[in-house]
């Protein structure tokens, strides 16, 4: 009977983080479309000075931008843990996401009965962080041309 009753518990558990991994996905997409949109229309603006300094400006204002999602997206995890009465406190909250979202863990886990919850929250860190750094990459690759010697 013990299987029995654990089945709508893990069943709850992989609801509750497909829903979190799909809202964390469509917020992140939106945080990055809006990145890229701002990177274009400043790379086309025209600027004075220096090219190479301005391009420098616009890819730090971009990192800032996506690094702004990123928190956004760390935010979502830290509410649902509150919600949830897993991290009372809002600061802890999102002391462990942001350490579970970037995969160093943290040092007291989540109850054992919402342990799958942890790790999907470190698999929505892990897509969003690659997502934003292909992004960067792509920004920077077309900020930035390169020409071969």
């Amino acid at each position: 009977m013990h299987a029995m009753e654990a089945q709508p518990a893990i069943l709850l558990e992989i609801l509750v983080s497909g829903v979190l991994i799909a809202v964390t996905m469509v917020v992140h997409g939106c945080g990055m479309y809006a990145v890229v949109q701002i990177a274009h229309r400043l790379a086309v603006a025209p600027h004075r000075g220096r090219p190479t300094f301005y391009a420098g400006q616009v890819l730090a204002l971009v990192v800032l931008l996506a690094l702004t999602v990123l928190v956004v997206d760390m935010s979502i995890w830290a509410f649902a843990f509150v919600a949830m009465e897993l991290i009372p406190d809002p600061r802890l909250a999102l002391h462990f996401a942001a350490l579970t979202f970037t995969t160093l863990g943290a040092s007291t886990p989540l109850p054992a009965q919402w342990l799958l919850l942890e790790a999907s929250c470190a698999i929505a860190g892990t897509f969003t962080f690659a997502w934003t750094t292909a992004v960067l990459f792509q920004i920077l690759n077309r900020l930035i041309p390169w020409h071969s010697a």
